[in-house]
């Protein structure tokens, strides 16, 4: 197994490779670290672990995540060549036993196209306190529909760290879902992937601490608002050509004008922007469209 990181900030990166060298079966995975032409010397932070696992350190001259995230996520992972991927982060927590688990779900046989998993989830804080948590996974797979739902219905938290995927799925794909945030390449990608898959397959274990820190994260952030509802109306584009058997399903509906405009956006949008929110739901439902944009422009008057 490959277990990537796209890596840029420092400020959590050692904590971040001390959760993952004290994992057993090492010499079942390769940890590959790309760095994203990063200002801090990330090298130094990591030639202390050149010794505790197998590591390939590969620093790129150009910084692609400023303009494409997804795009260096691809090219972190066109480093390594191993059959499975565990995409992670450069300031989350892998849980004790997470790679051993992995291997003793890869070592038993299941029903679908591919291999595709994911972890539990828990949110924490700079100061590694945890701040909200997902329900805890049951034995089973999941459908791609569901996974969605219960994501823009806002019952899950959803990040990168929390899915293992095999390279043909991945490749099946077509690789990641490219939009300007990462959250919403992080919600399409997932879906396009469990499709692929006919499924994620739950590992109902310890969770991946995910770390969420104001200014921290991109997605966290209020000075990307624009890219965030340019992201957004990308999005609900997707998500009309991708899940178009549904466009009439009154949950589906709901659930879009839970997340997009109540946490996604967080209200942060001009009258521009909520009339091409509402354009592009429109795709979906037309009377929802013009619900939605009527219901919340009186913020504006």
């Amino acid at each position: 197994m490959a277990i990537v990181i796209p890596a840029y900030k420092g400020r959590f990166l050692k904590e971040t490779l001390d959760s993952i060298a004290v994992q057993a079966h090492k010499d079942e995975f390769v940890l590959y670290i790309g760095d994203d032409a990063s200002p801090e010397r990330l090298d130094k932070i990591v030639e202390s672990y050149q010794n505790k696992v197998n590591l390939v350190y590969h620093r790129f001259s150009e910084n692609m995540g400023g303009k494409d995230l997804v795009a260096h996520w691809e090219r972190c992972i066109q480093l390594s060549a191993e059959p499975f991927i565990w995409l992670f982060s450069d300031d989350d927590l892998m849980p004790a036993d997470g790679v051993e688990r992995v291997m003793e779900a890869l070592s038993r046989p299941h029903h679908q196209r591919g291999y595709f998993f994911r972890f539990p989830l828990a949110v924490i804080d700079g100061e590694n306190k945890r701040i909200r948590a997902n329900r805890p996974l049951e034995e089973g797979s999941v459908s791609c529909y569901r996974l969605l739902l219960d994501k823009l219905q806002g019952k899950i938290d959803s990040a990168a760290v929390e899915y293992v995927f095999s390279r043909e799925i991945w490749q099946s794909a077509c690789g990641f879902v490219h939009f300007p945030m990462a959250w919403c390449s992080d919600d399409a990608t997932w879906a396009a992937f469990a499709r692929h898959a006919g499924g994620v397959i739950s590992l109902p274990v310890q969770p991946v601490c995910w770390r969420n820190v104001e200014g921290a994260n991109i997605s966290n952030s209020a000075g990307h608002d624009k890219d965030k509802l340019h992201a957004t109306i990308l999005f609900l584009r997707w998500m009309r050509n991708m899940f178009s058997d549904y466009v009439d399903d009154p949950e589906l509906i709901s659930a879009l004008h839970h997340t997009i405009l109540r946490i996604s956006l967080h209200k942060h949008y001009n009258i521009c922007g909520l009339w091409g929110v509402s354009m592009a739901l429109g795709r979906f439902n037309k009377r929802a469209a013009f619900t939605t944009f009527f219901r919340n422009f009186r913020l504006f008057s």
